[in-house]
């Protein structure tokens, strides 16, 4: 007799069958906390959360907004007791253990346990995101984010008859509208999901589904209003979340040889490693003596202005680099001026991903009228974040925020189209 998974009283209780990865993960954090907590931009998160504190937000007199505020407004509790930076990287490994429960229990609502352990346990082995875990950057609480939302957003379209979906509702909506102030890119997925809701509110003329995904939206853009307020009166300009994304896209936008959009820092050295600072700075460097006469949001703009140039004068250049950056955020490759390790082990996961995800929209394109409203929405949503980041320097960890979602429409489509089973049937099955 074949043995199911789905009857295992284990896997009933999630927490305790991810239980050993909660482990797993708090031992990486311990072991390559020293060496990797300040890589990448903790100093900056952590600046941003003394500055909450204190009453205020924008650095220096600058106005200086790079990031939302949701990633510092989890770190300042650690600053205000004067917690030692490995409490916060420890907290990252519970945030990653509960976006797998969640994952699970998503999927659980749509597909068989059996089913929802293979997608879960395939996240909770995706070891590209244990290079975050041990360091101050807000891909932790973004996954685990994205994962709540898909949990509320599910539990909201699928109350029983009778029952009050309210409270899912408004989680729901709380979630994503912190989502947006922890990764604002969200902020724009955001206003396009608020646009595509209103069509869709009208054409529907006012169905049950379409209220209430315009709920969700809407509690989300409120819970952002007074951080939009902030922006506004320091800067003068509306939905305005941070000031980062001009330089990104500048650089995704230059037409020069050996130059495939990604980022690089304002002294021309982020991506090389100390190699080939002077072929950068000698492309840019006119540009950035313009734009650095400018502070804040000004200076993004401009940014924008330069970036919009090289777009019109060089378009069959952005389209390379947006092929290349395509890649660049599923393998991490290719890199301008850089000798190019593959780094073969960090795309394996991304591999498999990127071809399930083929998969799962040619099994959505035959059958898209059968699946949940709320799939619908959840997987647009992913999309449209990926088609956003796809236009500005983007990498790996920009694609793992949305794994979790990517993991759940991925897990339906397989479920429904594919048998999964860990025991063995019948010889000639």
């Amino acid at each position: 007799m074949r043995r199911q998974i789905s009857g295992s009283a284990f896997l009933k209780n999630p927490w305790l069958a991810f239980a050993p990865f909660l482990l797993f993960y708090m031992a990486i954090v311990v072991l390559l906390h020293e060496s990797y907590a300040f890589r990448g931009d903790g100093e900056r998160y952590l600046a941003y959360a003394r500055n909450l504190l204190a009453g205020r937000y924008a650095l220096d007199e600058d106005v200086h907004l790079w990031n939302g505020p949701g990633y510092p407004l989890l770190l300042a509790p650690f600053t205000a007791l004067g917690l030692p930076l490995l409490a916060v990287t420890l907290f990252n490994a519970v945030m990653q253990y509960v976006s797998v429960v969640f994952l699970y229990k998503t999927i659980v609502l749509y597909a068989s346990r059996g089913a929802a352990l293979f997608f879960a346990l395939f996240w909770a082995l995706h070891f590209t995101a244990y290079e975050q875990m041990p360091m101050i950057m807000t891909e932790p609480l973004t996954v685990l984010l994205v994962s709540l939302l898909a949990y509320f957003t599910a539990l909201s379209f699928r109350a029983e008859p009778g029952s009050r979906p309210g409270r899912y509702l408004v989680l729901a909506g709380l979630v994503l509208g912190y989502l947006a102030l922890t990764k604002v890119i969200f902020g724009q997925v955001l206003l396009l999901g608020l646009a595509l809701a209103a069509a869709l509110f009208l054409l529907s003329r006012g169905s049950k589904n379409a209220r209430r995904l315009a709920l969700i939206l809407l509690i989300a853009l409120a819970a952002n209003a007074p951080y939009l307020a902030y922006t506004y009166q320091v800067t003068g300009r509306l939905f305005y979340w941070a000031d980062s994304g001009g330089m990104s896209l500048y650089w995704m936008s230059t037409p020069y040889e050996n130059e495939y959009g990604d980022w690089q820092s304002d002294q021309f050295s982020a991506g090389f490693k100390g190699r080939n600072t002077e072929a950068i700075r000698k492309n840019h460097e006119a540009d950035y003596a313009e734009i650095y006469r400018l502070k804040g949001a000004e200076r993004d703009g401009l940014f924008k202005e330069k970036a919009l140039e090289n777009i019109r004068n060089n378009p069959r250049k952005y389209l390379a680099n947006w092929v290349a950056n395509v890649s660049r955020l599923f393998f991490g490759f290719p890199n301008s001026y850089q000798y190019e390790n593959l780094k073969f082990l960090k795309m394996f996961p991304n591999i498999f991903l990127l071809v399930l995800m083929c998969y799962s929209v040619l099994i959505t394109a035959f059958n898209f009228r059968k699946f949940p409203f709320e799939i619908i929405f959840l997987t647009a949503l992913a999309f449209v974040y990926l088609g956003l980041s796809s236009i500005v320097s983007a990498y790996p960890r920009m694609l793992l925020a949305i794994a979790p979602l990517l993991l759940l429409w991925i897990a339906i489509c397989v479920s429904r189209t594919i048998r999964i089973s860990l025991g063995f049937g019948p010889p000639n099955a």
